[in-house]
């Protein structure tokens, strides 16, 4: 058994020359192969439809997980600087009044 492509046939069919008899099944042949392809590139395209939206989805949600993370960055800085300038905050209130008892007891003494 020999195999041809679809459009192979398609063009042999269309270019060879048919008696009278065998006309109303060429164009049967050809309405067929037409539908059968129509349908495969059909089903085709509709894979294809799917592995776009898929990837798609796939890409969107990336992106969100990036720009959730992105925004939990920041928060997570502004709440570390936050507290860097808290403690430095504590730590220069601190001294100062070290420094203030030290000098009321030096002053007494």
């Amino acid at each position: 058994m020999v195999h041809i492509s679809d459009s192979h046939f398609l063009l042999q069919l269309h270019a060879t020359p048919v008696n009278e008899c065998l006309h109303d099944t060429t164009v049967e042949a050809k309405e067929t192969d037409y539908a059968y392809l129509r349908n495969l590139i059909e089903s085709l395209l509709d894979g294809i439809g799917k592995q776009i939206f898929s990837i798609q989805k796939e890409e969107r949600d990336r992106q969100i997980l990036r720009d959730v993370t992105s925004g939990e960055d920041k928060e997570l800085g502004i709440l570390r600087s936050e507290f860097v300038h808290h403690i430095e905050d504590s730590t220069r209130e601190h001294c100062r009044s070290y420094v203030h008892n030290s000098l009321e007891e030096f002053l007494v003494a």
